[in-house]
Formats: structure tokens, C-alpha cells, sequence
């Protein structure tokens, strides 16, 4: 028969045993078990790490039999007092102190597991969804849920401090025109009607504004019945809102703010640099810039080959350059008002020849020289050429 917990409470969780607590009260699941004789070594694992529980000599003897028994996933309760481990194990939070313990109760034995509870392991996918609430027990599947409730606190954080209200829209709607297809639900008061999941809640969020709430946020279930890939699921959360009495700069400016926080309270990154630089910064990989030019002009070829024959590879690339977001972004006037042209070249040509390992004089030459140039001008030629060579292509095809 099982022990139970009367009289016993958790002081502290595993991974948080510290040397100046002394007496402790843990629980959570046999993670490993080393029976050495008259030593007995249990590593005690939850959430939040693991630690180790020792038995020797000095230990009752009901309750080293009791250790004895352990075996791997057996839910315990230990009590005992934290001491300096002999050998530092640097793999795990608390790899410099062990419990040495005065009271142990089994409060759930365990059949031996179809697989190992490891972070590292080979087991294939489909017998681990079988057995899901053995699978959530491994330390990277345990982080992914922990990474996301922190994402939805730090995100609540800041919508709510930049005076957005949360609001609730309605699961079962009237079924409407979206991208996908809806899932349904029959309705049992209405015989013969259905009411759709919401692939989003676009509608209620705009009578929300219409209503004068301003600024709504929601943490959003949608369904989508879509045909499963790594970009798309039948249900997902998204974070969803919407604003009055606003423009699109306002609208960048606090979500860019909202992805600094983001960084800053999830990950403890600090992130200095305006993100829409960052954003033109990062086509100068090399590793970015070849899957670009790769893509892009093989697309391009198909779209327009047969009615540009004289163009080149590097043509195409061109065209999407000065048609799409990068040459926009990178040169035109409005992205002035935060960040000045010359800021912008500055940033992209010293993080683009740092790639390369050009020395930072020769850096620092090579950008006055390019900003002694019309960058402006340039660009809209660039564009207005491509207009031209499209405007070609459409009359030979207007022709044909």
C-alpha cells in the first residue's frame, strides 16, 4: 500500500535546493536510482531539476529497506537536511549539494516504462504521443511548456501596460468567408444548423473598436481545417489585436517595443538595435543572401523569362531587390524619420564586411566612400528600370 503525504509538506522544489536551507521536504519522480551496497544514490526530478537523495549507514534502517525498493518513476516525498556534495556534478543546477535523508514516503509506485524518461531520446514518435503523459515528463518537452506560459505573461505584461484590454471573443460563431476551411459544430437546440470555430476573431475585434474599446488584445484559439505542415495547424493561439485612432507608424512602433520586451523578459536578451535595421542586416549572411538569390531568381525566371530573354540571373535578383521590402526599406524617405540614410548604410555595410573579416579602418573607409554617393537616386533608378522591364514583358504578352 502506498504512503501518503499526512503530515509532510514540499518546502521547495528540486532544482531549487540551495546548501543554506537546511532541512528540506521535495518531491517528484525517481529519475535514476544507484544502489552501491551501503550507499544509496536516488536522483529525485521535477520540474524544476533534479536533485540527489542519499542513504547510508547512519540512515534508519525502515527507511534505507524503503530506498531499497525504489525503482525508476516512482513518485516520492523526502525529508532531510541539504549538505555539500563530495563530487560536484556541473551538469545540473544543483550538482554541489545532495539531501541527506531522514524520511521517505512512496506515494506512487510505477510499472517499468516503455521507454526512458530522458531528454535525449531515440524513441520513436509515435509511441511516445501513446504515452504523451510519460513523453511531458522530459525536460525539453517540459521547457517548450514553460517557454510558452512565460511568452503569454511577459506578452500580457506589456499589452496591459500600454493600456490595451483583454477581451474574450465568442468560440462558436456564424460561419464566414476566411482562408481556410471551418470547423463545425451542430448546433442541438437549432436541428440542422451548425456553428463554425473561429478561424480568427477578425469581426469581433473590429465591432470591439467600433464599440469604442479602443485598444483590444486577446490570446486567441483559431481553428483552421487545413491539410497538416510545419507551418500550419488545425488549432493554434495567436496573439491578437487591434487599435483605434492610429497609424501604420504607431502600429510599428509598439509592436517593435513589444518584441524588445519580448526578448528582454523571456530570453534575457537586451536588444539595442532598431529591429527593422536588424531586419535589413540580416540579408547580408552570406548564407541568408545565397538561399535569396537562389530562390528568388528561379522564381522570377519562371514568372517572366519567356518576356525578359535578355535578362540574367542577377537581373531577376535586381527586380525583387528594388520592387520588394529591402531596397524600400533600406532607402526611401519615410524610414528616415527614425533612422537616417546615412545610420542605415553604415549599419549594413560594417555588419556585411565584419562577415569577411575586412579590418575595421578598411570598414570604416569603404563607407564614407559609398556615402559620398546618391544613394536616392540610385535606387530609384533601380526601380524605375525595373518598372520599364516589366512594362516590356506586359506588352509582349498583351501582343501575344
Amino acid at each position: 500500500m502506498a504512503d501518503t503525504m499526512q503530515g509532510l509538506r514540499r518546502t521547495c522544489l528540486c532544482g531549487e535546493v540551495t546548501l543554506e536551507m537546511g532541512e528540506v521536504v521535495v518531491g517528484g519522480f525517481t529519475q535514476r536510482v544507484r544502489d552501491k551496497g551501503s550507499l544509496i544514490f536516488i536522483d529525485l526530478r521535477d520540474k524544476s531539476g533534479i536533485v540527489q537523495l542519499v542513504f547510508d549507514e547512519t540512515t534508519d534502517k525502515s527507511v534505507f529497506e524503503k530506498a531499497e525498493s525504489v525503482r525508476s518513476e516512482y513518485v516520492l516525498l523526502a525529508k532531510g537536511t541539504v549538505r555539500a556534495r563530495e563530487s560536484v556534478n556541473t551538469e545540473i543546477k544543483t550538482g554541489g549539494v545532495e539531501i541527506m535523508v531522514t524520511e521517505l514516503r512512496i506515494l506512487s509506485k510505477a510499472q517499468t516504462p516503455p521507454f526512458e524518461i530522458v531528454s535525449n531520446t531515440k524513441t520513436n514518435e509515435e509511441l511516445r504521443l501513446k504515452y504523451r503523459y510519460l513523453d511531458l515528463r522530459r525536460e525539453p518537452l517540459q521547457k517548450n511548456l514553460i517557454m510558452r506560459h512565460e511568452i503569454a505573461k511577459a506578452a500580457r505584461e506589456y499589452f496591459y501596460a500600454n493600456g490595451f484590454t483583454e477581451i474574450e471573443t465568442p468560440m462558436m460563431i456564424k460561419s464566414t468567408p476566411e482562408g481556410a476551411r471551418d470547423y463545425i459544430v451542430p448546433s442541438r437546440i437549432h436541428n440542422g444548423k451548425f456553428y463554425a470555430l473561429p478561424q480568427s476573431p477578425q469581426m469581433y475585434k473590429q465591432l470591439l473598436m467600433i464599440a469604442g474599446m479602443d485598444r483590444y488584445i486577446q490570446l486567441a484559439r483559431c481553428f483552421r481545417d487545413e491539410d497538416l505542415r510545419a507551418d500550419r495547424q488545425p488549432e493554434f493561439t495567436q496573439i491578437d489585436c487591434e487599435m483605434s485612432f492610429v497609424e501604420q507608424e504607431d502600429i510599428l512602433e509598439v509592436f517593435e517595443r513589444w518584441a524588445k520586451h519580448m526578448f528582454k523578459h523571456v530570453l534575457g536578451i537586451e536588444l539595442t538595435e532598431p529591429l527593422r535595421e536588424l531586419y535589413v542586416m540580416a540579408y547580408s549572411l552570406p548564407s541568408i543572401a545565397a538561399y535569396l538569390y537562389k530562390s528568388t531568381t528561379k522564381r522570377l525566371q519562371v514568372i517572366f523569362g519567356s518576356y525578359l530573354p535578355e535578362a540574367q540571373p542577377k537581373d531577376f535578383y535586381e527586380m525583387e531587390i528594388a520592387s520588394g521590402s529591402i531596397m524600400r526599406g533600406f532607402m526611401s524617405v519615410p524610414c528616415d524619420v527614425y533612422f537616417t540614410m546615412e545610420a542605415k548604410v553604415s549599419r549594413f555595410l560594417d555588419c556585411s564586411l565584419k562577415l569577411y573579416d575586412v579590418p575595421k579602418e578598411k570598414r570604416a573607409a569603404i563607407t564614407a566612400a559609398v556615402l559620398q554617393l546618391d544613394l536616392h537616386t540610385m535606387a530609384a533608378s533601380i526601380i524605375q528600370k525595373t518598372v520599364q522591364q516589366a512594362e516590356k514583358g506586359f506588352e509582349a504578352l498583351t501582343e501575344k
